[in-house]
């Protein structure tokens, strides 16, 4: 008689958090292609193909969250795991996320990618002059290089208020800081 088959892990639903030009969308898109089956869900494309951006980015914003819950949903239950990169600073989006995972019986994983302020300021200067995706061009017209410290402050209160937050030193090359976060992300 066989043993039987361990039941399989559950997916997990992972938030990348942090101020612009940590390597969010970069992070998460190199672990989905890491992994078949994982999905890198970003906000801000979905926020900038709708018709409200930007004349009412707050207003897009939101429902491109709303958009990317349900994504997020239709994925998970699929069997498949997601990850989300977004700067957040209050607890709503990291909320209704936390909740959607235990719907789905998914791991929710909050992670902060942590930057010290020069290295911040360095890679919004960098982006600015050199954006590699189109909505940063348009995100970072709002984000000044000398907002770096106020960016990095603003993480710390959501981050002291939420339950369980995984801080991930951002600072490294991209191979070193993917492979810290796929051991926090993806540890069974």
């Amino acid at each position: 008689m066989s043993s039987p088959s361990p039941s399989p892990s559950p997916p997990v639903l992972a938030l990348l958090n942090g101020p612009p030009g940590v390597g969010k969308s970069t992070l998460a898109d190199a672990l989905a292609r890491r992994h078949p089956d994982l999905r890198a869900l970003d906000v801000d494309v979905v926020k900038h193909d709708l018709d409200s951006w930007p004349s009412d980015p707050r207003g897009a914003g939101l429902r491109a969250r709303e958009l990317i819950l349900d994504q997020a949903r239709v994925e998970l239950g699929a069997g498949r795991g997601v990850i989300i990169g977004q700067y957040l600073a209050r607890p709503e989006f990291p909320a209704a996320l936390a909740e959607l995972a235990e719907r789905e019986s998914a791991r929710f994983t909050h992670v902060l990618l942590e930057l010290p302020v020069a290295d911040l300021e360095r890679r919004l200067r960098d982006r600015r002059r050199s954006p590699t995706r189109p909505e940063q061009a348009t995100n970072d017209a709002r984000v000044e290089p000398a907002q770096a410290e106020q960016l990095i402050a603003s993480l710390e209160a959501l981050t002291r208020a939420a339950d369980h937050v995984l801080r991930i030193d951002a600072s490294g090359d991209l191979a070193s800081t993917l492979s810290r976060l796929e051991r926090a992300v993806l540890a069974r």
